[in-house]
């Protein structure tokens, strides 16, 4: 089920809108991959930067020609410092700016393989601070409204048909 909000960003209207998704080929161009992180607690892992008071998903921008997939192993490499296994898309977020862009967030559920010792993010120097919450409790964090609602009942049911 699709689920829209708009919210004012840098003086511009932005649409998004969630969509679930088993297969992400159709969504393009996808400009930014997250990951919904879980370790064996059933727990998910956010972070935040240094003196931010905002909890986020780890992902970003792909660098070159990387796939959704390579960007997500990468950036959970150097933003929170893990080595994931068991990728699997749980959707997009389409973004639409009222001047007319549009582009995609994939979306991916994947399980910790390994939590690495934490280094400094290199796009930012910065050391992150991780912290793992209850998929239950995801959206307490994130504060994405309808659609973190709708990510974390994706998540609880991957967790279900991948049997964990």
């Amino acid at each position: 089920m699709k689920i829209s909000s708009v919210v004012e960003w840098s003086s511009q209207k932005v649409t998004y809108t969630w969509i679930p998704a088993d297969d992400l080929k159709k969504f393009q161009p996808i400009k930014q991959a997250y990951g919904v992180c879980v370790n064996d607690d059933k727990e998910t892992l956010i972070y935040r930067a240094p003196g931010k008071t905002n909890w986020n998903l780890p992902g970003g921008t792909p660098e070159g020609n990387e796939s959704p997939i390579e960007t997500l192993k990468r950036e959970l490499i150097e933003e929170v410092d893990i080595e994931v296994e068991r990728i699997k898309p749980l959707g997009v977020q389409k973004v639409v700016f009222s001047d007319g862009v549009i582009f995609y967030q994939a979306r991916f559920y994947c399980k910790i393989k390994k939590i690495l010792s934490q280094t400094v993010d290199p796009a930012t120097g910065l050391l992150n601070e991780r912290k793992f919450v209850k998929i239950a409790e995801l959206n307490k964090y994130l504060k994405w409204g309808e659609i973190g609602e709708a990510i974390a009942k994706r998540v609880v049911n991957m967790e279900t048909i991948l049997n964990y």
